[in-house]
């Protein structure tokens, strides 16, 4: 058992994430292996470094649209500010 975690309490109550450090290091050093969600735990805890994050899907991207739309804007503003500063 390397620790628990009460998914009932607030997220800033010391009691809902407690680790037990020299367990944790001890199966890292034999080569476990941390499950995402138990990684990031024990980042926050400062028992390991953090994942990178890798974006997975495109979901959070503007649609096509709105990118041409924010392209046309960009160049638009790129334009007015060389007419102003010519």
């Amino acid at each position: 058992m390397l620790g628990t975690y009460n998914p009932m309490l607030t997220s800033d109550h010391p009691d809902r994430v407690s680790l037990k450090p020299e367990r944790i290091q001890h199966w890292l050093q034999h080569g476990a292996t941390p499950s995402d969600r138990v990684a990031r735990m024990c980042s926050d805890a400062g028992l390991m470094e953090a994942r990178a994050r890798t974006e997975q899907t495109k979901k959070p991207q503007p649609k096509a649209k709105a990118q041409e739309r924010l392209k046309a804007a960009a160049e638009a503003a790129e334009a007015a500010s060389e007419g102003a500063a010519g």
